[in-house]
């Protein structure tokens, strides 16, 4: 994000204390998907893409490619991302439109049992749309849906900096 020179404005660095080095991340991939749900075609690639991309980048842990390997197994089972019109102008045409994203996860250990129980992370936002203007309402919506995501992923990191890897049961 490129911020107007001058302004003084500076993203604050995100500090997380992770207690752990290597991390699998396991996709389970739905098997009954609803067929009347519409959906954006981003949701499970794109949010785990955005938490490798935290984990192993700026956070610097090692992302295996087993749950062997792994001291902590971030599990997903969905990953939803939909766009629902809520609304529509005299003329039938959509005027408001709500996103959502949606994300269910567990954090385990290699044995499988759970360090963070199953959870689930909602996001829902809600976008008028200007008939005057498309591209601007498409540039929001896009905007909208990474904002959307990235709030989803720190919010998982901040799941995953309360794991506590020595522990036999799940943190309450």
């Amino acid at each position: 994000m490129v911020w107007g020179a001058g302004c003084g404005f500076k993203p604050r660095p995100v500090r997380l204390n992770l207690p752990f080095q290597r991390i699998y991340i396991r996709e389970d991939k739905p098997q009954n998907a609803a067929p009347n749900r519409p959906s954006l075609d981003r949701g499970q690639t794109q949010i785990t893409q955005r938490l490798r991309e935290a984990l192993g980048g700026r956070l610097q842990r090692q992302i295996v490619n087993s749950a062997e390997q792994a001291e902590v197994i971030l599990r997903i089972f969905e990953s939803e991302s939909q766009r629902i019109v809520v609304g529509y102008s005299g003329t039938g045409r959509p005027r408001e439109v709500e996103l959502r994203l949606r994300l269910a996860f567990r954090i385990e250990d290699r044995a499988g049992r759970a360090l963070v129980p199953a959870d689930e992370l909602d996001i829902r936002r809600t976008i008028r749309i200007n008939e005057s203007d498309v591209l601007a309402t498409e540039d929001a919506e896009r905007s909208q849906q990474i904002t959307m995501e990235e709030a989803i992923v720190q919010e998982v990191l901040r799941r995953l900096e309360g794991v506590r890897t020595d522990a036999t049961s799940p943190r309450s």
